[in-house]
């Protein structure tokens, strides 16, 4: 065999044996690198912990499991989409639905939730849209849907970047209505951005990466990808 394709067989036997130990997390399944399930646990949207606990909502309830999948605490809701943690790892940030009767209409919460069950803060949307004067709402009949929602992390950059991409704030999208910088304590929404051909390629998972670029997927059937974003240059 050629040197150089016996260093290059070396090269791929050796990150074949490094995925040995990697597992892709699918909802509540781990699986393999080769996409088998290896481990299948109860509910929709899962978070596993570092101790064996993990979080699971299922059935209108949101659980947290103990390592001997025994349920420690639940809440009741209508969650959706994913379940994410703060960035100090205390907090569970998640989406939930409700019907508003004020309203008359499908209405959202973001949530702020302890490692305890205790929700600790809570923002309901359409109170947030009316102190921007949005009227704009998802449907006739819902006022927004939400995807995603995650907390602003500690940024990286020398470039001068806009006030509320402050470290702690949180950033939450709906692919028809934009994407919302909200406040630390939830009361405020700070600024709103909406991107060209958002709803076309029903965009969803805005983060806000290290570098103050945004990252998001792009979530049409025949097209999907992962894209960056740049809020200084708007492309």
């Amino acid at each position: 065999m050629p040197l150089v394709l016996a260093l290059l067989f070396t090269i791929l036997v050796a990150r074949a044996k490094s995925l040995d130990n990697l597992y892709l997390q699918n909802g509540c399944s781990i699986r393999d690198t080769q996409g088998e399930i290896i481990q299948q646990y109860p509910g929709l949207i899962c978070h596993f912990f570092e101790d064996g606990t993990f979080l699971s909502y299922a059935d209108s309830k949101l659980r947290l499991y103990g390592k001997n999948s025994e349920i420690i605490w639940e809440l009741e809701g209508k969650f959706h989409h994913q379940l994410n943690l703060s960035n100090d790892g205390k907090t569970i940030l998640a989406m939930t639905e409700f019907p508003n009767p004020k309203k008359r209409m499908k209405d959202e919460k973001f949530l702020l939730i302890n490692r305890e069950g205790k929700i600790i803060r809570e923002a309901i949307v359409s109170e947030l849209f009316k102190k921007i004067r949005l009227n704009e709402t998802y449907s006739p009949y819902v006022v927004s849907h939400f995807n995603s929602f995650y907390q602003i992390p500690k940024l990286n950059t020398d470039r001068e970047l806009p006030a509320y991409l402050k470290e702690g704030n949180f950033v939450a999208n709906s692919y028809k209505q934009g994407i919302f910088f909200i406040s630390a304590d939830l009361s405020t929404i700070l600024h709103r951005i909406v991107l060209p051909h958002s709803e076309l390629h029903r965009t969803h998972d805005v983060q806000v990466l290290a570098s103050g670029n945004l990252l998001y997927f792009n979530n049409t059937v025949n097209n999907s990808h992962p894209v960056h974003f740049s809020i200084v240059t708007g492309k």
